[in-house]
């Protein structure tokens, strides 16, 4: 003990030496080994940037399953842009011009591409009129539609009415000693014309009744009159513009009405004949149908002072009952009425159907919910058509509409049946039913319609839209800045 009292800062001394030797060695024993795992790290990665630089390595078994994944890719896209192009063309067939010599058929030949040749000899744009109108008419002949009566249907019956009254007031007994003789009281009120309001009631319901169950649809002359020439149209020759204008107005109709009939058909087709008509019909009646003049571009474009500027909300919309109202912009197809204004005038669209006169130099920029446009790739037309019909069959007629073919449904809007007074005539049966508009685009694909469309149609469209070949058909005057 005596040892240790003597020496003990000695040995304080030594142990914490030993400490500090035994933390040391412990430090560096650490330090070590990390240093090691760096270094072993580097040269890993020092070795893998050397075989960046040196032989490549890869499996060639999985290149080449992409390279054959690629090309099978590319050979289905391929494959469906050319079964597009196919369907789109073989769904909008131009119309064939017979041109007659002699009291005989010379030949038939294509109304598109004009040969300005052939339709200048033999008047074929005369001859393109009266076949576009037995085109719109034949159609319209496949919906299997009806009429409602006219004002001599219901005369004709209403005097057909009188006489069965007359019929049966005969075979009543004599209720009134004082009535002249040979005479009821009901022969007589009935000669004295007290009768007659009767007997036009009765014939009326009873016609709008039976041309309800003769057909599977209305169709308003409305739609006749925007696609096809109106009469007397063929007494001045139409040019270029108006034929093309006139033929796509005919390609998109065609594919409403294969949609209408469809529509109709899946709903009627599994009921018995009898019932097959307008009253259990999902599209009762076809008011109006509105295509765009032109086509639908997407660029600002300037319009000098007095050229038309275009909207798709107009006044003055023409009722389907063929009236006029002044109330208002109204929508296309919808009747303006005091209690429901039309929208706010909206930034005009060239090209939409309806035009106001514009007022100086105005720039319009062009908007789409679907963001399609007229390009080098395809022309976009803007088109609405307004139906009577339940909304329960609504997807029924959308999906209908776009099945198969480049149209797209970009808005819907509902509104009150027409009331106009030829409207009255119409009977839709026990279904409750609405005004309903479509409004609709169509696409036609250019590597088949730009080869046949026109000159003077063709130097209407943008040059950012144009392809090469169009540029070179269209003379150098026509490619002006701004167009």
């Amino acid at each position: 003990m005596r040892f240790i009292r003597e020496n003990l800062f000695l040995l304080i001394l030594i142990g914490i030496v030993v400490v500090l030797g035994g933390v040391i060695i412990a430090i560096n024993f650490s330090i070590g080994g990390d240093v090691e795992d760096r270094i072993k790290d580097r040269q890993n990665l020092s070795k893998s940037l050397q075989g960046l630089v040196g032989p490549a390595k890869y499996n060639l078994g999985i290149v080449e399953a992409e390279k054959r994944r690629v090309s099978m890719v590319r050979h289905e896209a391929n494959r469906t842009v050319a079964d597009q192009v196919r369907r789109n063309q073989q769904d909008n067939v131009v119309l064939q011009i017979p041109i007659v010599e002699g009291g005989m058929v010379r030949k038939v030949v294509p109304a598109f591409p004009i040969d300005v040749n052939e339709y200048q000899k033999w008047g074929l744009a005369f001859i393109f009129v009266e076949r576009h109108r037995a085109a719109t008419r034949a159609a319209l002949r496949r919906l299997d539609a009806t009429r409602p009566p006219t004002d001599r249907d219901i005369e004709i019956q209403t005097d057909r009415e009188k006489g069965r009254m007359l019929e049966d007031a005969s075979t009543r007994p004599a209720a009134d000693a004082n009535a002249p003789l040979g005479e009821t009281p009901a022969v007589a009120g009935t000669v004295a014309g007290a009768d007659d309001a009767e007997a036009k009631r009765r014939a009326t319901d009873l016609m709008i009744h039976r041309r309800a169950t003769q057909g599977r649809i209305y169709v308003d002359n409305a739609v006749q009159q925007e696609i096809t020439f109106p009469v007397g149209a063929g007494e001045t020759e139409p040019n270029e513009i108006a034929l093309w204008t006139k033929q796509y107005k005919l390609w998109i109709a065609e594919d409403v009405v294969a949609a209408v009939k469809a529509t109709n058909d899946a709903v009627l087709n599994g009921l018995p004949r009898e019932d097959q008509n307008v009253l259990n019909a999902a599209v009762k009646r076809w008011t109006d149908l509105r295509v765009a003049d032109d086509y639908f571009v997407r660029e600002t474009t300037e319009r000098a002072a007095g050229q038309p500027t275009y909207s798709p909300y107009r006044t003055g919309v023409p009722t389907p009952g063929g009236m006029e109202t002044e109330f208002g912009p109204g929508r296309p197809g919808m009747p303006g009425r005091p209690e429901m204004p039309g929208r706010p005038e909206m930034p005009g669209r060239p090209g939409m159907p309806g035009q106001q006169p514009g007022a100086g130099t105005e720039r319009q920029t062009d908007t789409s919910v679907t963001q399609h446009y007229t390009r080098p790739e395809s022309d976009v037309i803007h088109y609405s058509f307004s139906v009577v019909m339940p909304n329960r069959y609504l997807l029924l007629l959308i999906n209908t509409l776009q099945a198969g073919r480049l149209h797209a449904v970009m808005e819907v809007s509902f509104g009150p049946l027409p009331n106009g007074e030829t409207d009255k005539l119409y009977y839709y049966g026990n279904d409750p039913v609405l005004l309903v508009t479509l409004s609709c685009e169509a696409q036609l694909l250019t590597s088949w319609s730009r080869d046949l469309m026109p000159v003077g149609f063709l130097e209407k469209i943008p040059q950012s839209a144009l392809r090469e070949k169009d540029r070179k058909r269209i003379p150098p005057r026509s490619l002006l800045p701004g167009r």
